[in-house]
């Protein structure tokens, strides 16, 4: 019984939050689009239309359709205003003024009580905060939508941060995030134009973002792959994380001083050079992206601090950038192609990153646009070339055209806006392009190195092994398939010798290809393995077995294209 009356309870609070969220959409102008997407007439929905009148207030009217849709967001309360934050940097969505008046958006949260944080902690970590800590701070030293950090001293002296979720908070949001869910899928459903942007997949997206974010158990993860994975980086000052201080709503870590990167006069008066600060700044971060596929998703000054020393330390590691192998590949890819002015490179890039390049049927005038953008800045000097623009521009292409990009690239484009924001201001010669250039062109060029071809050959060899080996099987599903569709099939007796010497024919191909990518697939794990002899750590007879190989595979397709049958 307990149970069914806090699901009845829950279900009436949604239902209530449900009636308030449209009441303020009326409220800001949105009333039509209610309207719209009520074509079923809900009851509900129709009582929420009429208590509201059809007219938003004078103080309503006046604004601007951006200003509008900020202070709806603001309305709305936590859940609406990350939404926001998170669209603010979406150019290929929305339009320019959109996006800058979402910048605007602030998460004024006031802190919940210091009580309610030491009632968590006892119960997260079993014991009270004065059996845990030597000290612990009376109010938090910073306050947030989730969560809110205090600063304790363990008993061994050293120093944490204690950042504790807010209580209760998860309801509400998984609560809002379905409202969400629900509106998007009405907006696609009755609405054109919301079709072409995808607002269920964005709030399905964002909704596991911030699932992600209220479990500060990933946060600590995240911040322990960091450390691991710059252990050896002698420009970055590491954050040392407290794994048994952990769960997923605590946080436990290295409560760290320092300079704030924007505090350049500061910076001057430790007597350390800003534009080494700019340089090593920025290409700690270009070097993650590249190389490592894993970067600070949100380098904003305020979560940059400056050793006195010079070494760079990050904070907050709740949003992290993730790219695979493949999506660098293909950015460096795109990135080489507009220095080299090779615009259909670029156009090739653009498709293979979007999320919804393959309906993208006509290319052409994309491709003209795309060109455009090559000649606009390929050949400008790169101290003339500001990243900020370039990414602009290039959203406000994507966007002309309906290409959407998938949200790891998005978090990309951020983090290279911010880059170039944040290190200007502090060295005006600053240039992020001369950062990225060489890791983009070294990436291209792995793409040609002979172990990572190997590698490819090993991959692709044993795709084909699986792939010949489930052939009979496969041809087995196949035939009952045909039996059970008593499928007929007539062959007069005439042809009966030719059909027979086409499948000889096919047969004998069948075997030359499985003896070649046998071949194929030794040399390549001879080469991975780096096999004696070898030259310049490359094994001789890997690339005797690839030269063999290539030739005998070069030998059956020209057999093929011979016999017209290609």
């Amino acid at each position: 019984m307990p149970d069914r009356s806090r699901s009845i309870l829950e279900t009436y609070n949604c239902l209530v939050r449900y009636k308030e969220i449209l009441a303020i959409l009326v409220k800001y102008g949105y009333r039509d689009i209610l309207m719209k997407i009520n074509s079923s007439g809900n009851k509900d929905l129709n009582d929420v239309l009429k208590e509201a009148g059809s007219v938003p207030p004078e103080s309503v009217q006046s604004l601007s359709g951006a200003e509008r849709f900020r202070l709806l967001l603001e309305s709305l309360g936590t859940t609406f205003i990350k939404f926001g934050q998170i669209l603010s940097t979406r150019n290929d969505i929305l339009p320019e003024e959109y996006c800058e008046e979402l910048k605007k958006l602030q998460d004024k949260v006031p802190p919940f009580p210091d009580e309610d944080a030491k009632n968590i902690i006892k119960e997260e970590l079993g014991k009270d905060v004065t059996e845990l800590f030597q000290s612990f701070s009376d109010k938090p030293v910073a306050c947030a939508s989730i969560a809110q950090v205090y600063k304790a001293t363990l008993h061994s002296g050293e120093v944490v941060a204690i950042k504790v979720r807010r209580p209760n908070i998860e309801k509400k949001i998984l609560s809002d995030l379905a409202i969400m869910e629900d509106l998007s899928r009405l907006l696609e459903k009755h609405i054109q134009e919301a079709r072409a942007i995808r607002p269920t997949n964005m709030v399905k997206e964002f909704g596991r973002q911030l699932q992600q974010e209220m479990n500060l158990l990933v946060e600590a993860n995240n911040l322990e792959r960091f450390n691991i994975q710059n252990a050896n980086e002698p420009r970055l000052r590491l954050v040392k994380l407290y794994r048994e201080y952990c769960t997923s709503h605590i946080l436990t870590m290295e409560f760290m001083t320092g300079t704030k990167i924007s505090d350049t006069e500061k910076l001057k008066s430790l007597n350390l050079d800003l534009k080494t600060i700019a340089k090593n700044g920025a290409s700690v971060i270009i070097s993650q992206i590249f190389e490592q596929g894993f970067f600070h998703g949100d380098p904003h000054p305020g979560n940059i601090l400056v050793q006195d020393d010079g070494r760079i330390c990050f904070l907050d590691f709740g949003a992290m950038g993730k790219l695979t192998k493949e999506q660098r590949m293909i950015l460096a890819e795109g990135l080489v192609a507009v220095v080299r002015r090779k615009d259909d490179e670029l156009l090739r890039a653009v498709l293979k990153l979007s999320a919804n390049g393959d309906d993208i049927k006509d290319t052409k005038e994309l491709g003209r646009d795309i060109s455009d953008f090559v000649d606009t800045y390929a050949y400008l000097p790169l101290n003339q070339i500001k990243v900020d623009e370039i990414l602009n521009d290039l959203m406000k292409l994507l966007s002309k055209h309906g290409i959407i990009l998938p949200p790891e690239i998005t978090t990309l484009v951020k983090v290279l806006a911010m880059l170039d924001g944040t290190y200007l201001a502090i060295d005006p010669d600053f240039q992020v392009m001369e950062e990225i250039k060489p890791y983009a062109e070294k990436l291209v060029l792995e793409k040609f190195d002979p172990r990572r071809l190997a590698s490819d050959m090993t991959h692709t060899s044993a795709e084909l092994y699986r792939l010949l080996r489930d052939l009979p099987d496969e041809a087995r599903s196949i035939i009952k398939t045909i039996k059970k569709a008593e499928l007929k099939v007539s062959v007069s007796s005439g042809n009966l010798k030719q059909v027979l010497r086409t499948f000889d024919k096919d047969a004998n191909r069948l075997s030359y290809a499985l003896i070649v990518s046998a071949l194929l697939l030794a040399s390549a794990l001879i080469l991975h393995t780096h096999t004696p002899p070898v030259w310049h750590n490359i094994s001789i007879l890997g690339i005797i077995g690839l030269a063999i190989s290539g030739t005998m595979g070069l030998w059956l397709l020209i057999a093929i294209a011979r016999s017209g049958h290609l």
